[in-house]
């Protein structure tokens, strides 16, 4: 439930991703980290690595690392261009 709060996006998952139904992420409504940024949920947080893309579950203080942004997710969300507004420098 938590993760699903994060992403509300359906479809679009061929390139060019153009089929994209729902709400892009609000990068605006996350936390800024140390490394990223966090989405807090009620019990899973989604941690954000800005210079890797990677994303990290974290349920009650246990990190589970999940995967890094997918081609669809880069294009559709735009993570890189949100990274770089708060400072710092994705190299995914």
């Amino acid at each position: 439930m938590d993760f699903r709060s994060f992403d509300q996006t359906q479809g679009g998952y061929e390139p060019p991703y153009t089929d994209v139904t729902g709400q892009p992420i609000h990068w605006e409504k996350l936390d800024t980290t140390k490394t990223g940024m966090v989405h807090r949920g009620h019990v899973v947080d989604v941690l954000i690595d800005c210079r890797l893309g990677m994303m990290t579950f974290d349920v009650f203080g246990l990190e589970i690392p999940w995967r890094r942004f997918s081609e669809r997710a880069i294009v559709v969300h735009k993570p890189r261009d949100a990274c770089e507004e708060r400072g710092f420098s994705p190299i995914f």
